[in-house]
């Protein structure tokens, strides 16, 4: 279940386009995860927008996370990952398939499109993924899988801590 499409794109609170396995067979049914990696063993988050980059990294699944996280215009941050971090990666670990709905509604050019690649202590190549935070206000998450769309849930409510910083994601 970890990695099970060619390429994601999530629209409408996040746009996310996701670079699995190019052996993988794009496939996108109601009640699937398009991916799923444990947090657990996670060793390295990017985040990277036009205006914003997060840098976590930790050695080894008992260490806990160094994060940069550097705003342009603003010196670089540099903090020690707290449970706000922690539920952010949880969010990002799987991404699930709720239904399928229709194309037009969805505007794919409305915000810059930020990065997001996942590392783990696996030998299969990271989780790489696009998406849009397009309106803070709507929770819905929007898939194109082969030509449909399809409505998605991240694993948990803290995917919107994307866009924190040192302060937020370090506390405990």
């Amino acid at each position: 279940m970890r990695r099970r499409m060619s390429v994601v794109t999530i629209m409408a609170s996040v746009i996310i386009a996701g670079a699995c396995n190019s052996n993988s067979t794009p496939q996108a049914m109601p009640g699937t995860d398009l991916y799923a990696v444990s947090p657990d063993d996670v060793l390295e988050l990017k985040i990277s927008s036009p205006e914003r980059k997060l840098y976590a990294f930790r050695w080894s699944p008992q260490d806990r996370f160094e994060l940069l996280v550097a705003r342009r215009g603003a010196p670089v941050e540099q903090c020690v990952a707290g449970g706000s971090f922690m539920r952010l990666l949880k969010a990002v670990s799987q991404l699930r398939v709720v239904a399928e709905v229709q194309r037009a509604g969805v505007e794919p050019r409305r915000t810059p499109l930020t990065m997001l690649e996942i590392s783990d202590r696996t030998a299969l190549e990271p989780i790489t993924m696009a998406f849009r935070l397009t309106n803070e206000a709507q929770r819905q998450i929007v898939v194109d899988v082969g030509g449909k769309q399809f409505s998605a849930t991240p694993n948990g409510p803290d995917f919107e801590l994307v866009l924190a910083d040192c302060s937020v994601l370090s506390r405990r």
